[in-house]
């Protein structure tokens, strides 16, 4: 057989050449194992380097994320501070006011908006089609808002306006004794790259 012929052959080789032979097939089945090892150790450190490098880009976006939301917050907070009970009864002086303060559109593309305490949008920023005088008060956003009178971000849910997936974002309105009288609310665009970009 083919073993029994090297076999035979390795039995003539001098003592010297088997030694020599030994050694050289040692360290080849050393550097083997060597470099198998390394692949080993080198597949690893890529798997923590590339785990380690997607945290990092994802941890960025989170903090890039909540920086934008909280300065929309921001803005909206300050916007409803000036929204008095008396200014819901006048929707006119109301959009007046809304229109005066300027929001950039950096922040939200189709403006603020304000639904009564019945849920019935009754002024708006900018004019969007079909919005004002629209009914919300079936909106998740809309009820949870005037039921825990505190801010809302919504589940992303498509526009019944706009037509394309929005997030709402709402701040509510109060009266002089805290009571919720009223929701300032405004669409992001899940696709807005100032927001998600």
């Amino acid at each position: 057989s083919r073993a029994g012929v090297k076999f035979a052959y390795f039995k003539h080789l001098s003592l010297k050449a088997r030694v020599l032979l030994t050694i050289l097939s040692m360290v080849i089945a050393g550097l083997w194992l060597l470099a198998i090892q390394v692949a080993h150790v080198l597949q690893h450190e890529l798997e923590w380097m590339l785990t380690e490098q997607m945290s990092a880009t994802v941890d960025y976006v989170t903090t890039d994320l909540d920086s934008k939301i909280q300065l929309r917050q921001e803005v909206m907070a300050e916007l409803a501070v000036g929204i008095t009970p008396a200014m819901l009864a006048v929707p006119t002086q109301l959009a007046t006011y809304l229109q005066q303060k300027n929001t950039p559109r950096s922040l939200f593309p189709t403006g603020v908006f304000v639904a009564d305490a019945q849920g019935v949008i009754v002024a708006e920023q900018m004019t969007l089609k079909g919005r004002l005088g629209g009914v919300v008060r079936n909106s998740s956003y809309f009820v949870e808002t005037m039921a825990t009178g505190r801010s809302v971000i919504s589940e992303p849910r498509l526009g019944q306006v706009a037509s394309r997936p929005i997030v709402i974002m709402t701040v509510p309105l109060k009266d002089e004794a805290d009571r919720t009288v009223g929701v300032l609310s405004a669409a992001m665009y899940p696709s807005d790259s100032n927001l998600f970009g």
